[in-house]
């Protein structure tokens, strides 16, 4: 995503833990900051994609994070972390009067690559009209769930919600399949061709998604 903004003509500073994530960009002339509040102290408009909620309070809070910053304006956020954290770290912005602007993306390392990731986008509609030739460079759906963070979350965890059930019916109709000795390419073909056709049947390979052994055990809980 970071290449597609080079891509555009943007003039773009990069800041990550992982000198190897990094690299490829500063390859391309794209410049470094030593800390997130270096990076705020540069650019008005930043964009985070950060693993977990505890890496995403320390990047944005404390005397080097974000928020120290002067030059931000802008916090476009592409994670994937639900309303409620979305909605905590708004408020704390507002104080500091940065905007943010929720855009998590579905497609994957592919689709970023690709430039055809779909976006859900919430927040101040005047910002996110300003925001749209840099989410154009990601891909060509952007859909608009509504004028606040959060909003986007939801439709990203409903989308996450019908792409497990498909994984989920998929490893068991296809072990179903394999039982009775069906090969699994050959079941995949009709599915492909079929109505049977989803994200797992056609993004997956048998072997990770359609030899899962069927039990009758509940599903873990993660938290």
């Amino acid at each position: 995503m970071a290449g597609k903004l080079l891509d555009g003509g943007h003039e773009l500073w990069v800041c990550d833990v992982r000198e190897e994530a990094m690299l490829p960009l500063l390859e391309r002339q794209a410049r470094r900051a030593a800390s997130p509040k270096e990076l705020a102290d540069t650019c008005d408009t930043i964009i985070v994609s950060l693993p977990t909620l505890e890496i995403f309070r320390r990047a944005l809070s404390g005397p080097d994070g974000l928020l120290a910053g002067n030059a931000i304006k802008t916090l476009v956020n592409t994670c994937t972390v639900g309303v409620s954290f979305i909605r905590e770290i708004e408020k704390e912005c507002a104080e500091a009067g940065v905007t943010v602007i929720d855009v998590p993306i579905s497609g994957g390392v592919a689709g970023a690559k690709a430039g055809t990731l779909a976006m859900m986008v919430s927040g101040n509609p005047a910002t996110v009209s300003g925001l749209m030739p840099v989410l154009q460079l990601w891909g060509k759906t952007i859909v608009v769930a509504g004028d606040a963070p959060g909003a986007a979350q939801i439709m990203k965890l409903t989308n996450n919600m019908l792409c497990a059930v498909a994984l989920v019916a998929t490893s068991e109709a296809m072990t179903m399949s394999g039982k009775a000795g069906i090969p699994d390419d050959a079941m995949l073909q009709i599915l492909n061709n079929g109505t049977g056709r989803n994200f797992a049947t056609t993004h997956f390979s048998p072997a990770p998604c359609c030899r899962a052994r069927s039990t009758s055990a509940p599903p873990s809980r993660s938290s």
